[in-house]
């Protein structure tokens, strides 16, 4: 790996950009503005969406994930990456972590602060979450991805990690398991019944 955008000493939180990370065959780095063609491109395909939303997001939808992003990245100092294709540059999709907000029952996992809570900190531990193209799929692109991610979130953030996935997908089940997610309960998102995966649970705060 290297490309960290973030000098050392600096706060993690003062990054306003995803560092880039470089592996074998992929690039992780931040968003741009040239990416967002792409972006919706992908997310048109029934076959990527398939466990994601089961209606066709609008483009102004798009733009608000879009821009999701970065501004997660300057806020809470983690987020999702690119994930460009090293021999042609080719946006295949994204990974990384996020807090998504989500009104789950029950609640995602989070810190167990006493008092008042540290407004600056996370409500819930970092979210994983994974997404590649079609055409991406059954390369061995998403692992990739998600072990450099995580290398840099064992090293970065030192927290639990959670994901939710449904109980239908199972390639993205066996992605998680393969990397350390374990299954931590059954969960109820929009309606639909999600698995909750943990990764780090012995970590302490």
């Amino acid at each position: 790996m290297d490309g960290q955008s973030c000098k050392p000493g600096t706060r993690l939180t003062d990054c306003l950009t995803a560092p880039s990370i470089t592996t074998d065959r992929l690039i992780l780095r931040g968003f741009e503005r040239r990416d967002f063609d792409v972006f919706c491109e992908i997310r048109a395909k029934p076959e990527v969406m398939q466990y994601i939303s089961a209606t066709p997001f609008t483009r102004t939808q798009l733009w608000e994930k879009f821009l999701r992003s970065p501004a997660t990245w300057s806020l809470l100092g983690y987020g999702n990456w690119a994930i460009e294709q090293r021999s042609d540059k080719r946006l295949i999709g994204e990974v990384g972590f996020a807090d998504y907000m989500r009104e789950m029952q029950p609640p995602l996992p989070g810190p167990k602060l006493s008092g008042a809570r540290n407004v600056n900190g996370p409500r819930t531990w970092p979210e994983a979450s994974w997404l590649l193209d079609r055409d991406a799929h059954g390369q061995g692109y998403a692992s990739e991805a998600l072990e450099a991610a995580l290398a840099w979130a064992d090293r970065e953030l030192k927290m639990p990690l959670t994901c939710i996935i449904s109980p239908e997908n199972a390639p993205s089940l066996r992605l998680a398991a393969r990397h350390g997610f374990l299954v931590m309960g059954h969960h109820i998102h929009q309606e639909s019944p999600v698995l909750l995966m943990q990764r780090g649970v012995d970590i302490m705060l």
